[in-house]
C-alpha cells in the first residue's frame, strides 16, 4: 500500500472560530426551543410541573425540587441561562475522554477495511445507474446533513426537550469532531481520482476531507441519544444510520473506511454530550 503525500496550506483559524460560534450559537437555540424562553421559564406552569435536577459528577441522579415551582426557584438566583451556559461549557469544554481500548480496535478495522476500499467502492457504484435508487439515495443521505438531523433534533425537542437538547449537541459535537479530523487527515475523496490512499493532511483544502463521513458521524450520534432514551427503537434509529453512510458510498462521496469512521465518531460524540450534560429535565 502506497501512501501519496500532497501537503497544502493551512487556513487561518477565522474559519475554525466562526464554526465553532456558529455550533454554539445552533446548540444555544436548540436549547431555547426545548426549555422555553427565560420569561416563560420565570411564570408558574399553568398545570403541575414535576422538575428535576440532574447533577453529580459521581453520575445523573434526580432530585426533586417541588412541583409548580418555577424554574428560577430551581436554579436559584443564577437562573436557567447561566444553567445552560454551565451545561454547554461542561459539554464543549470538557476533558476529552478516549478509550485506549477502542480507538485501537477502530484503527485496526478501519485499516483493514481500507484495503479494501477501492473493491467496496466499486462494487456498489458499478453497473447502470437506476433513476429511481439514485433519487431514493439523494433522500437517504441529505437525511444525514447537519441541517437534517438538528431539523430532526428540534422536532424531537417539541415532544421531549431533554432529548431533542442532547440529540442537537451530540450532532454538532459529531461536526466539530469531523471537522477537526478531516483538516488532520486530508483524505482525497473519491472524484478526485487519486485513490483510497492519499492523504494530504494536515489540510483544509477542498476535495481533500472524505475522511470522516460528516453525514455518517451526524446520523449515527442522532441515532444513539435516540437509541438511549428510546431503546425499544434502537434497532431502527441504528438502521437508519446505516443508510446514510451507505447512501454516502452510493453517491461517490466517501469511501468505505471513510463511513466506519464517522459512524465511530457519531457514537463516541454521542456518548461525551450524555455523560457530560446535567441540565434539568421538565417532565410535563
Amino acid at each position: 500500500m502506497q501512501v501519496h503525500y500532497r501537503p497544502c496550506r493551512i487556513l487561518g483559524g477565522a474559519w475554525v472560530v466562526m464554526m465553532i460560534a456558529v455550533a454554539v450559537a445552533v446548540a444555544t437555540v436548540a436549547a431555547t426551543l426545548a426549555l422555553g424562553t427565560p420569561a416563560a421559564l420565570a411564570c408558574p406552569a399553568p398545570a403541575p410541573v414535576e422538575l428535576y435536577l440532574v447533577a453529580t459528577d459521581n453520575g445523573p441522579s434526580r432530585t426533586p425540587v417541588g412541583s409548580g415551582a418555577n424554574l428560577v426557584d430551581a436554579f436559584g438566583a443564577a437562573g436557567p441561562i447561566n444553567a445552560l451556559r454551565e451545561d454547554l461549557y461542561r459539554i464543549y469544554a470538557g476533558r476529552i475522554e478516549i478509550d485506549p481500548g477502542k480507538a485501537s480496535l477502530l484503527a485496526l478495522a478501519g485499516g483493514a477495511v481500507m484495503l479494501v476500499d477501492r473493491d467496496v467502492y466499486d462494487q456498489i457504484n458499478s453497473g447502470p445507474r437506476d433513476p429511481g435508487m439514485d433519487r431514493w439515495g439523494d433522500v437517504i443521505t441529505d437525511l444525514g446533513s447537519g441541517v437534517a438531523t438538528l431539523g430532526i433534533s428540534g422536532l424531537v425537542a417539541l415532544r421531549d426537550p431533554e432529548t431533542g437538547y442532547l440529540a442537537a449537541n451530540a450532532v454538532i459535537y459529531s461536526g466539530l469532531s469531523c471537522a477537526i479530523l478531516k483538516a488532520a487527515f486530508g483524505r482525497a475523496r473519491p472524484g478526485l481520482g487519486e485513490g483510497p490512499y492519499a492523504f494530504s493532511g494536515p489540510c483544509i483544502r477542498e476535495g481533500y476531507n472524505s475522511l470522516p463521513s460528516g453525514h455518517s458521524a451526524a446520523a449515527f450520534a442522532l441515532a444513539t441519544v435516540l437509541a438511549r432514551q428510546y431503546p425499544r427503537y434502537r434497532v431502527f434509529f441504528y438502521a437508519g444510520a446505516t443508510l446514510v453512510a451507505v447512501s454516502r458510498v452510493y453517491e461517490r462521496a466517501h469511501w468505505p473506511s471513510d463511513t466506519l469512521v464517522g459512524a465511530a465518531v457519531g457514537v463516541w460524540s454521542a456518548n461525551q454530550v450524555l455523560a457530560r450534560s446535567r441540565l434539568f429535565e421538565v417532565n410535563w
